[in-house]
C-alpha cells in the first residue's frame, strides 16, 4: 500500500502543479479539486488523518467556490468562515501530536488564499503552503509528495514571476 500511495501522489502532484499557472479562478479550482481528491487518498493510505481530512474539506470548498467562479460571482465571506471553522474542528478532533497541526494551519492559509478573487494572493499563499508541506511530507514518509512539493514550489515561483511580476498574457 505504501507504493500505491506514492503512485497516487505522482498524479496529485501533476494536477496541483497546473493550478498556479491558470489565469482564471475557475481553472485553478478544477485542478485543485482533482489534486485534493488524489492527495486525500494518499494520506488515507498513509494514515495521516488530519492531512486527508483537510484535503477532502479543500476539495468540497473548491467545488463550492467553483460554482461561484463559473457564474463570475464573489464567494461570500460566510463560506470562508464556514470552511475555516470546519478545518479548526477537524484539527481538534484529529489532533494526535504537534505535527498534526501542520495540515490544519496550511489548510486555513490556503482556504484564505483561494477565497480571494486576486489570484496573486492565491499564488503567494500556495507557494508558502507548498514549501511547508515539503517538511511535513518528509516527516510522515510521503516521500513522493515531498519531492513533488519541491517541483510544485518551483512551479509556483515561476507562475508568480510570469503572471504577477512580468504580467505575461495578463
Amino acid at each position: 500500500m505504501f507504493v500505491f500511495a506514492q503512485i497516487i501522489a505522482i498524479f496529485a502532484i501533476i494536477a496541483y502543479s497546473f493550478a498556479p499557472h491558470q489565469k482564471s479562478k475557475k481553472n485553478v479550482l478544477i485542478f485543485k479539486i482533482v489534486s485534493n481528491l488524489l492527495y486525500a487518498l494518499q494520506y488515507i493510505i498513509l494514515g495521516a488523518i488530519s492531512a486527508a481530512g483537510t484535503n477532502l474539506i479543500s476539495m468540497l470548498q473548491s467545488i463550492i467556490f467553483y460554482k461561484y467562479a463559473k457564474e463570475n460571482e464573489k464567494v461570500p465571506v460566510l463560506w470562508e468562515v464556514v470552511f475555516s471553522a470546519i478545518i479548526i474542528l477537524l484539527g481538534i478532533f484529529s489532533f494526535t501530536n504537534i505535527t498534526s497541526i501542520v495540515p490544519i494551519a496550511l489548510a486555513l492559509l490556503t482556504t484564505y488564499g483561494i477565497w480571494q478573487d486576486n489570484l496573486k494572493i492565491y499564488r503567494m499563499t500556495c507557494a508558502f503552503a507548498i514549501f511547508c508541506w515539503i517538511f511535513y511530507n518528509i516527516y510522515i514518509s510521503a516521500y513522493m509528495s515531498a519531492i513533488g512539493n519541491i517541483f510544485q514550489f518551483i512551479s509556483s515561483i515561476i507562475a508568480i514571476y510570469n503572471l504577477n511580476i512580468r504580467n505575461v498574457d495578463n
